[in-house]
Order: C-alpha cells, then structure tokens, then sequence
C-alpha cells in the first residue's frame, strides 16, 4: 500500500525520523533543538557567525545567553565558549571549560581533539599525550593523528616513542601516496637521529610507491 515506488519522499522521511528516535545521540540533538522552538538553532547560527567574523564579545554574549537558557553541558556550546575565551585571553575561563569538557564529554572526538591542543598550548604535554593517544587509538591509520602524538611525544622527550610509533605506522600503512607525509617525516627522523634501521624500513617501503 506505501510502497517506495508511489510515496518516495514520504518513505524517506519516515526512516528518517526512525534512524533518529532509534540513535541515542541524534534523538537527544533532536529534542535539543526543538525543545526550545528553533532558538538553539538561531543562536548556534549566530554565534558562529560572530565567531567567523572575529567578533568574539559578541560571540561570548550569544554563548552566555545559550547556557542562561539550559545548554550549559552542550558539548558545541562549551568547545565554542573555550574556543572564545582562547581568543580572549581569558586563561580562567578557558581553563573552567576544559575541566567541564573532560567531565562531561571526555570520550567524544571533538572534545579530545580540542583538549589535546589546549593541553599542549599550556605545555602540559603529559595530558596532552593523553588525549593524543585516545584520537590515535580510535583511527590508528589517521596520518594527522599519527603526526600529532609524534610530535608530543617529541615534544615530551620520549624518543624512543617516537621511534616505536613509527615503526608501527610504517608496519601498517600501505605505501600509497596518500600516505607519503608518514614516510617522509619517519625519514627525516630517521636520518636526523642516525637510525638505520628505520630509514631503511623507510626505503623499503618507498619501493612500492
């Protein structure tokens, strides 16, 4: 009787709208969104306008009426309002939502990312190693990822991880041009430390490409 063919749209809305009542977190940007009659939405909008044109006072009076209003614990309000108090140079604030984050949204890509890089603005490289290696863990094969805990662990004095992780990237990695950053950063480390080894796993690897 509602077959695909005679009611497409229709069909496709409804499974839609299963998919979401279905996943925890699409319900749950569902009702946030429309719980408010669209202001979240508005607000979100605007404040990422502001924050596109560098106007982040303003930026930082949208974020504020955003948890007046019970979005307090939203993770996009809170990574905005750190990312805003960055901007302004206010150490505290920043700080007071990095702990909020790690508290509330600890687990969550986004979050881990933006700690990573607070983290190590403040030269706390062990925390940001921390947040490093759960990115790094969830997508191993990632070349951004691979390079960011590379250069903590430099950053941190800990070669001989520098080293291992290598090794293992170089291990796994098909040798594809998509890959050549990899290769090449692990040459460079390689030749710079006078590790033979590595660079000739390097050279190997080469061969394919």
């Amino acid at each position: 009787q509602y077959s695909n063919e005679k009611f497409p749209e229709e069909i496709q809305l409804i499974t839609e709208a299963y998919k979401t009542l279905m996943d925890e977190k699409k319900r749950a940007q569902y009702i946030k969104e429309t719980s408010s009659g669209g202001a979240y939405k508005q607000n979100i909008a605007l404040l990422e306008q502001y924050m596109n044109e560098d106007s982040f006072y303003e930026a930082k009076k949208i974020q504020q009426q955003l948890m007046l209003n019970g979005f307090s614990e939203d993770e996009y309000v809170l990574l905005c309002a750190m990312h805003i108090a960055n901007e302004l140079e206010d150490a505290t604030a920043e700080t007071k939502y990095a702990q909020k984050l790690a508290q509330l949204h600890g687990q969550s890509d986004r979050t881990q990312e933006q700690l990573m890089y607070y983290y190590s603005r403040q030269a706390n490289y062990e925390k940001a190693i921390y947040y490093a290696e759960q990115q790094h863990n969830k997508q191993p094969l990632d070349n951004e990822r691979i390079l960011n805990l590379v250069t903590l662990y430099y950053r941190n004095n800990e070669e001989r991880k520098v080293d291992e992780l290598f090794q293992k990237a170089l291990r796994t990695l098909e040798p594809r041009m998509q890959n050549i950053v990899i290769f090449i950063e692990a040459l460079f480390w390689g030749m710079n430390g006078v590790k033979y080894a590595l660079v000739r796993q390097v050279e190997q690897a080469f061969e394919h490409i």
